[in-house]
């Protein structure tokens, strides 16, 4: 139920981001396809794991180096901050890659979908307007203070077949 909720949001964002970013920043939308491309992509997710591994081992060798800071340490630090920047940047590359195949995968759903996502929008819509129409229907009888018949739909007379009207009366 949650993400019922919750995804029109996701959805919204997503498409407010994708507006920027084709609009306002054309060059983005050309690095996001570059970095989209399956040649591209995978070595891009690799570089990223191995770059997250070596900032590990890093930090876990400055940590054990803290007692005695040298010059090591020093450019190690200065290293491992250009490193984290690197990451960050790369991180940026798979990121851009990963909406352009979230939004090649909207566009082919959507191709495919476009009919059934039609059909419950417009049943819906038919559902809201009969609500809407019993709604009226109830005001106004509420509004006239006549009771509810009970009969038939377009009788009239509760429920009694009309036998018609005679000219003279």
């Amino acid at each position: 139920m949650a993400m019922l909720i919750v995804l029109p949001f996701g959805v919204v964002w997503l498409a407010f981001f994708i507006y920027v970013w084709t609009n306002a920043y054309p060059w983005l939308k050309m690095v996001g396809k570059f970095a989209a491309r399956p040649v591209n992509l995978f070595p891009l997710l690799i570089l990223y794991v191995l770059l997250w591994l070596e900032l590990g081992a890093i930090l876990a060798w400055l940590a054990s180096q803290l007692e005695s800071p040298n010059l090591l340490t020093i450019f190690l630090v200065l290293f491992t901050l250009a490193l984290i920047f690197i990451v960050f940047v790369v991180f940026i590359l798979v990121w851009l890659g990963f909406v352009v195949w979230i939004v090649r995968l909207i566009k082919w759903l959507f191709v495919r979908w476009r009919g059934w996502i039609e059909g419950i929008y417009f049943s819906a819509r038919l559902q809201i307007l009969r609500q809407r129409i019993k709604a009226d229907m109830r005001q106004e009888n509420a509004r006239r203070g006549k009771p509810r018949t009970g009969g038939k739909p377009g009788t009239g007379t509760g429920g009694k077949p009309t036998t018609g009207f005679k000219m003279g009366e």
